[in-house]
């Protein structure tokens, strides 16, 4: 049996962001690692706008800029990899070893000081940031050196201006908390780090580059207090000053070349733990904390220290100031945030610029046949339930080469000579250039050009469209109408004004002239049945047979009604839209498509704006009447396109459409990549990009990836379990300055008559949701430590005083399990009039910490432990036996059962795979490498689904097709192919056994190859055509 692997979702957390500067030190553009993409954006445009985007297969662990005359950033992938890019081209590449070697484990806060360096009555974000970050790669930039801690003993050092083997520091400390070069370093190259030393005390190493060497040597050893935990450099390019953040103050330390070091301790009120710091302006800087503080600290270089808290910001995983008033802060766990500063008089405010939105963490996912996949996501303010939605399926078949064009009309094409087959399959294109038109007729094998002396090419066309038995193409100065069969010229209409918008619905055509006078003007006669006077440029219209709506310089819009010339409204859209396309479905649903990736709605009769994103791309929308066949291939949007047979297409990274669900916007994305320019015939989709228009079939089996869609905001949700009666969530807050939970029952979505149970005073250690003799029971683990049972209607029914803390239960053979330190205890559960009573029956020695429990067949007990992998235990004659265990340390959490495998996440990035035999005994028989850790499992008959930290979802699929096996192996063995996604974790023994796991992505890479490279793969593989398209790489 094999198992392929797909992306459903990649992973959308921005792990780490950099401010590229030039030599000035003024920021010229941000480079943001987000899943395995790296973006250069304009840090000042209201729209984000993305410069270049760099997609890797593997996770981007570190993204720093390097100051240059031209814009640097330096890359490093999770698979040890390394770029040097000088925007945009690719200057320096290379790779570290990672066999045979030990990881670094960074430890930022010294084991049993945690609670004495953070406040009171935290919430669990708080430690989650903790160790989010220290999961990161410790590293620092210098003008000429790029610094990295990825062996536990050794700091790698890559020089950036020319290209030779990184330089090396061995060290016999371990964890390594802090890094940074310090200055000056327009004239020497420092690199300070920070370890540990004793529980007493930290080292601080200072290591200068010697020219005459060729090396790095230490300069200084400096003992620095046990609390240290974040190196800061004061203006690096002049100064020789370094600060050492403490949780009660500083240690700032001078240490100019050549002389004696110094050192002073400032004793200040500090942030709890400081994660991110970056230079604000003049001795201003900013330090985010591990409680979601933003605080401004003044750090002279000489004299006091002052701090203030600014601002709750939420978790951090980097922090950059693009200049005086604003800074950019990225999020782990949700929405990243660009904020302008704005100083008072006797305040500070932080005012949102622009938003990067990101689901965040997918801590559960459960299924249901109505809703499909349900996922728990986010932290903190940022969590919410979301669904996720496949796309609309559709197989690229072909492209057309072309440059400078500008958009794209399609049309049926209807020519006398033509099968009625043929004619359905036959498709006119219209691609406009900026004082041109050009036709082409698409049949569904090839592409011909089409040379009608009716069809106006030596102008550029606003509208192209079919009605009824006729083609009209408008330009900015004439009408035609044609005949679709034989290409003649049916009626022509003249404008005696330039034109510079136009539109269509079923009946008119819609302009606009540069006089400001809006026409309306019969499709039939093209005769002008209505004229309105307007004095602005209107640089947008649409139209319904009812309504004409105009988007005006003024950034207004306005509505216009057919039958009454004296009912006009209108409404002020928010400044920087920028909307680039408009559409009208009714009065009460006007949709703008902007440059930035946002679709605009105004609804409820011109009075309600909304504003949603849908990517980066910029939106042109198509509205398409009669035209559906775009859901078909989707079971759950059947209901669909019920006002007037309208869908709208939309270009977009990725292009998407638009139905209607009782005058609601419901939207899909299309399985294509990033496009300019959209148009639809009745089979075929025409995607324009920046130099082809790729041409693509609606598939009849749904797409593999999607997107999420939030269908309730749940701020602070920890945990949720779905039921027939409902969706319980487990909630996390701060009450009166104390920290308690609520277990949180909806009993349908967006349904505000809420069930509450709510825990004072103690932290919850799980919950979880559980069915005990055909009734729902809510079972909740605390640190008093103790064991609280709810009903269905969440009234506490049991509370157990346990031995030590709780951390998952399950159900086994009548039995309550609970897991604790060390131990499994079993209870027996009595129902007394509605209370029960909990008798414990026995208990049966674990391993250190037991997180999740799984049944097999209704007799094996499975348990995953943090230490020593799978535990698997049995219930026979009245006893609990250990049956057989896998020792290996794999710090194994949640499981999952599919097709008669075990599924075990671990702590790091890796599931493993085993059988279990009759006999109870587990073997391991395969492991897969996730982008980031999976901290969900939901399985139906099909498939089993997984959830990332990183905001993805992926899905493993059984086959006993070996072709993909095969296919994989000569890939990998492939010349051609250079770059794959690090599928195979770092193990220290390899066993000489067949993988089990096949990665559809990296198999994708072959789509990619000249098809001559390619044929020869597939060849190899024994894979003819017919096989390689059922295989369905392209979704």
């Amino acid at each position: 049996m094999i198992y392929t692997h797909r992306t459903l979702l990649p992973d959308e957390q921005v792990t780490g962001i950099s401010a590229v500067r030039n030599l000035e030190g003024e920021c010229t553009s941000i480079a943001i690692a987000q899943g395995s993409t790296l973006y250069i954006t304009d840090p000042f445009s209201t729209d984000r706008k993305i410069r270049e985007s760099y997609p890797f297969l593997s996770p981007i662990e570190v993204v720093e800029s390097i100051k240059a005359e031209n814009p640097t950033v330096f890359v490093l992938l999770r698979n040890y990899n390394w770029f040097i890019f000088e925007l945009p081209n690719l200057k320096y590449s290379g790779s570290f070893s990672k066999e045979g070697v030990v990881l670094p484990t960074r430890c930022i806060v010294r084991h049993g000081m945690f609670f004495a360096d953070q406040p009171q009555n935290v919430l669990s974000s708080s430690t989650a940031t903790i160790d989010f970050n220290e999961k990161r790669i410790v590293h620092a930039s210098h003008p000429n050196f790029i610094a990295v801690h990825i062996h536990h003993d050794v700091i790698h050092i890559i020089p950036t201006n020319k290209k030779r083997n990184p330089y090396i520091i061995k060290f016999l400390q371990q964890n390594v908390i802090s890094m940074t070069f310090i200055g000056p370093t327009m004239c020497s190259a420092r690199l300070a780090f920070l370890t540990d030393y004793d529980f007493h005390q930290r080292l601080l190493h200072i290591y200068k580059y010697s020219d005459m060497n060729d090396t790095f040597e230490q300069e200084y050893l400096e003992y620095v207090p046990s609390d240290s935990h974040y190196l800061l450099a004061l203006h690096p390019e002049l100064q020789s000053s370094l600060v050492v953040i403490t949780s009660d103050g500083i240690v700032r330390i001078d240490s100019p070349e050549g002389l004696p070091l110094t050192k002073e301790f400032l004793s200040s009120f500090m942030p709890p733990i400081v994660i991110h710091a970056c230079h604000f302006f003049d001795d201003i800087y900013l330090l985010c904390d591990s409680c979601g503080g933003l605080s401004g600290i003044n750090l002279p270089v000489s004299g006091s220290i002052a701090t203030e808290s600014m601002k709750i910001i939420g978790p951090s995983s980097g922090i950059v100031a693009f200049d005086s008033n604003h800074i950019f802060i990225a999020s782990p766990f949700g929405d990243s945030i660009t904020y302008t500063f704005i100083k008072h008089e006797n305040c500070i405010k932080l005012e949102e610029f622009d938003r990067i939105k990101s689901p965040g963490p997918i801590f559960s996912l459960d299924y249901t046949k109505e809703e499909g996949i349900i996922c728990g996501t986010g932290r903190g303010d940022s969590s919410s339930v979301r669904i996720f939605e496949r796309s609309i399926s559709c197989d690229k078949i072909g492209e057309i080469i072309v440059t400078n064009c500008l958009s794209i009309f399609s049309s049926k094409f209807q020519e006398m000579n033509l099968s009625e087959i043929d004619q359905k399959s036959s498709v006119l294109l219209c691609l406009c250039f900026y004082e041109s038109t050009k036709f082409v007729k698409f049949d569904g094998n090839e592409v011909i050009e089409v040379d009608w002396p009716s069809l106006i090419q030596n102008e550029a066309t606003l509208l192209f469209y079919e009605n009824s038995n006729s083609i009209i193409q408008v330009t900015n100065n004439v009408i035609s109408k044609i005949d679709k069969k034989s290409g003649e010229l049916i009626k022509e209409y003249k404008f005696t004004d330039y034109v510079v918008v136009a539109s269509y619905s079923p009946s008119y055509i819609v302009v606009a002239n540069d006089q400001f006078l809006i026409q309306v003007i019969e499709t039939e006669t093209l005769r002008i049945v209505k004229k309105w006077k307007i004095n602005k440029t209107v640089l947008l219209i649409a139209a319904t047979d009812d309504n004409i709506a105009v988007y005006l310089n003024d950034n207004t819009v306005f509505l216009f009604y057919m039958n009454d010339n004296e009912n006009v409204k209108q409404i002020t859209l928010p400044r920087f839209s920028i909307p680039v396309s408009f559409s009208i479905i009714n009065e009460d649903l006007l949709i703008l498509g902007t440059n930035n990736g946002n679709i605009i709605t105004i609804t409820n009769s011109m009075q309600q704006i909304s504003i949603k994103n849908y990517g980066n791309g910029k939106i042109l929308l198509h509205t398409n009447y009669g035209i559906s066949n775009i859901y078909q291939n989707n079971e759950k949007n059947t209901e669909l396109n019920n006002v007037n047979s309208v869908n709208v297409l939309c270009s977009g990274d990725p292009p998407f459409v638009i139905g209607f669900k009782e005058y609601e916007i419901d939207s899909h994305f299309l399985c294509s990549e990033q496009c300019d320019d959209i148009c639809q015939s009745s089979q075929y989709m025409f995607c324009l990009h920046t130099n082809k228009i790729s041409i693509h079939s609606f598939s009849d089996i749904p797409s593999y990836k999607g997107t999420t869609k939030i269908r309730q905001k749940v701020p602070g949700m920890l945990d949720l379990a779905i039921s027939n009666s409902g969706l319980y969530c487990h909630v996390e807050k701060l009450e009166d300055s104390q920290h308690c939970s609520d277990i949180v029952k909806y009993p349908s979505y967006n349904n505000s008559n809420t069930m509450k149970y709510h825990c004072i005073s103690y932290n919850v250690s799980f919950f979880k949701l559980l069915n005990f003799d055909e009734k729902e029971i809510i079972v909740i683990g605390d640190d008093q430590p103790s064991i609280t049972i709810l009903d269905d209607k969440l009234c506490r029914i049991s509370w157990q005083k346990m031995l030590g803390m709780p951390y998952t239960s399950c159900i086994f053979h009548n039995f309550l399990v609970i897991a604790r330190d060390g131990n499994l205890d079993f209870f027996i559960i009595k129902d007394l009039d509605g209370q029960y009573e909990m008798e414990r029956k026995t208990i049966i020695e674990a391993n250190i910490m037991t997180l999740d429990f799984l049944i097999v067949d209704n007799t094996y007990l499975v348990a995953s432990d943090v230490q020593q992998a799978l535990i698997v235990y049995k219930f026979e004659n009245d006893t609990v036996i250990k049956v057989s265990q896998d020792y290996s340390p794999k710090k194994l959490t949640k499981l999952a059962f599919f097709n008669n495998t075990i599924f075990a996440a671990s702590v790091s990035s890796n599931v493993y795979a085993y059988n279990i035999d009759k006999c109870g005994n587990i073997f391991e028989i395969g492991v897969f490498q996730c982008c980031s850790q999976v901290l969900s499992f939901v399985s139906t008959q099909e498939c089993l689904f997984y959830g990332t930290e990183g905001g993805g979802i992926g899905v493993f699929s059984a086959t006993d097709e070996n072709r993909f096996m095969e296919l994989q192996r000569i890939i990998q063995d492939s010349e051609k192919v250079k770059i794959l996604a690090d599928r195979v974790p770092i193990r220290q023994f390899v066993w000489n056994s067949p993988d089990i796991f096949v990665d559809i992505d990296n198999l994708k890479v072959i789509l990619n190859l000249p098809p001559r490279d390619r044929d020869r793969i597939l060849s190899k593989a024994n894979i003819n055509s017919e096989c390689f398209e059922k295989m369905r790489l392209y979704e």
